[in-house]
Parts: C-alpha cells; sequence; structure tokens
C-alpha cells in the first residue's frame, strides 16, 4: 500500500472514529482512532510529511478526548503528551493536558499550561473561563482550609471526674499542604 493510500485510510479510519466520538460510543471510537495510527506511524520520519504528522496529532488527541470523556485520566495523559510530541504548541493539546491537571488537582501546573494557552490565543475563551475557575477553587480551598484551622485550633472536651465536670481546651497545631 502507497504512503497516500495509507494516509486516506488512516482519514477515513478517523472519521468513522469521529461518528462514534458524536454518539458517545469512546471506547468504540478509540479502536478506530488507533487503527488510523497503526497504519501511518511506521512510516519513518523522512518520509513523514506535514500532513502525515498533523493527521497522528489529531488522532492522539482525539485519544486522548475520549479517555478524559471516559474519566480515564492517566491514559488521557498519556495520549495527550503523544500528541503534543508532534504538534508542542497545539492549544487544543495544552488545553485538554490543562484539563487533565485540573482534574487531578494539579492546580499550578494547570495554571501555567492555561497561561501558555492565554500566550498563543489571547481571546481563548475557555482558558480564560477555565483559569478562573482554578482560581476560585483554590481561594475557596484556601477559605474552607484556614476555618477548618480556626475551628480545629480550639476543641473543648468534658472530662468526668466524679460529680465534678472539667473543661479542658486543647490547642492543636494544623499545617496545610
Amino acid at each position: 500500500m502507497s504512503l497516500k493510500e495509507k494516509y486516506e485510510l488512516a482519514k477515513n479510519l478517523k472519521e468513522e472514529g469521529n461518528k462514534l466520538f458524536s454518539n458517545n460510543l469512546f471506547s468504540q471510537a478509540i479502536e478506530f482512532y488507533l487503527k488510523g495510527i497503526k497504519e501511518i506511524e511506521n512510516i519513518t520520519d523522512l518520509e513523514q510529511s506535514n500532513e502525515v504528522k498533523k493527521l497522528l496529532s489529531i488522532l492522539y488527541l482525539n485519544i486522548s478526548t475520549c479517555y478524559f470523556k471516559n474519566k480515564d485520566f492517566k491514559n488521557s495523559n498519556l495520549y495527550v503528551d503523544l500528541c503534543l510530541n508532534y504538534d508542542p504548541e497545539s492549544i487544543k493539546a495544552l488545553y485538554r493536558k490543562a484539563m487533565i491537571l485540573k482534574e487531578e488537582k494539579e492546580y499550578e501546573e494547570s495554571i501555567k499550561l492555561l497561561k501558555r494557552v492565554l500566550a498563543i490565543d489571547p481571546g481563548n475563551q475557555a482558558a480564560k473561563d477555565s483559569l478562573m475557575q482554578i482560581k476560585e477553587t483554590l481561594l475557596k480551598e484556601d477559605k474552607e482550609n484556614k476555618d477548618l484551622g480556626s475551628l480545629l485550633t480550639k476543641i473543648s472536651t468534658q472530662e468526668f471526674d466524679g460529680n465534678k465536670t472539667r473543661l479542658v481546651n486543647l490547642s492543636i497545631r494544623i499545617d496545610f499542604f
């Protein structure tokens, strides 16, 4: 099979995967995307045209998105990294990775990637919204941690000694990471 035929077959497999994806059949879509990758991944670097590299990048990103939809963040991260190997400036891939990190509560890394997306595409509303959501989450968590810390620093317990009750104040130091 010629390079052109392999490329066209991989494109067709991607389109079939996209149809399955549209119907929320993510596991089946992954199978088609993987078949598409197998058709063109073994072409040596010298033979790979920009079109082939772009298609590989799209197929890897689509697989990452399927895993993300299934809440399999480990595999989603693996495939988004493969996509970024082919296209390190892919806004969609950088955004996907930021969302994976957000879901894994790795907020600092997620923020860095969202800022990178905005450096490439300053008008990217999804990145702006996600950045705001993460900041709100961090503020809320910080407030909850402070409230919890204040609550736990003084705990009153009652000790019973015969007919006498005495109140003992306990101070507890809490470190938040």
